[in-house]
């Protein structure tokens, strides 16, 4: 990924403190995260748990040493939302702004070229 400079998010800047940045580090280390989902309860030890039945027996979603669900869900809806609504807003909708506002252009600049 460094060789084509690739940067992985979270990304760190002079803004973040200490605490953020060993934050940034774990979350890095996890990278690619093993996610199993599901959408059924299991009852396991007699409790119902969000988790998948196969044949080597049950992942349990929200375990910790089964899968690594609870650290993404973490990471995106708990310590990393208010930049992640921030990137898509000026990052991707501007980009894709940019692209439509540039098409409008050219579609309104072809026909005015036809009929000169």
């Amino acid at each position: 990924m460094q060789y084509n400079n690739i940067r992985l998010y979270p990304f760190d800047t002079d803004e973040n403190d200490p605490e953020e940045l060993a934050l940034n580090e774990t979350i890095r280390n996890i990278i690619p995260f093993a996610v199993v989902g599901s959408e059924r309860n299991v009852i396991i030890d007699g409790k119902p748990v969000r988790g998948r039945k196969n044949k080597w027996g049950v992942i349990n979603v929200e375990d910790e040493t089964h899968c690594e669900f609870v650290h993404l869900r973490n990471f995106l809806t708990r310590t990393h939302l208010q930049d992640l609504i921030e990137t898509t807003a000026q990052i991707h909708y501007e980009a894709f702004r940019s692209k439509q506002l540039l098409a409008l252009k050219d579609a309104s600049a072809r026909p005015a070229q036809g009929s000169a």
